[in-house]
Parts: structure tokens; sequence; C-alpha cells
């Protein structure tokens, strides 16, 4: 595969690189996490559940998943 059609991300601190078109929703379920009990962030920004699927990742995003927190 060439480099264009690659992404370069940073996923937890660390430099990865994804095929063009893959989507947040695709990087949660290829890594391992339960897709409920994960919380996702790009750029800073967080990103409910249901939005991951139309978040397709681009070339320099910074992909975080961390534990939600929960309480009042």
């Amino acid at each position: 595969m060439d480099e264009t059609s690659q992404v370069a991300i940073e996923l937890n601190g660390e430099i990865r690189t994804f095929p063009l078109g893959t989507t947040l929703a695709t990087v949660v379920a290829e890594r391992g996490y339960d897709p409920i009990s994960v919380a996702t962030a790009i750029n800073g920004s967080f990103v409910a559940r249901h939005m991951r699927q139309a978040c397709m990742l681009g070339q320099g995003d910074v992909v975080v998943f961390f534990a939600p927190m929960v309480g009042g």
C-alpha cells in the first residue's frame, strides 16, 4: 500500500498508520476496546459513541481513548 492510501495519526501518544477512510469506530474495534465502556476524543473534542462511525480519521489527527467519567 502506498503512502497516499494511509493516514498517520497519534493514538494515545503513539504514531499509528491506518488505511485512508478508517473511522473512529473501526479503530475502537481493532484495538479491542469495548465500545460501550471507552470514551473517545479527536483533536481534543469528545466524540460520542453514536458519532464514531461517521468520524473518518485524517492525517495528523490526535485520537485519545479514555475511561468515561461519571458522577455528579
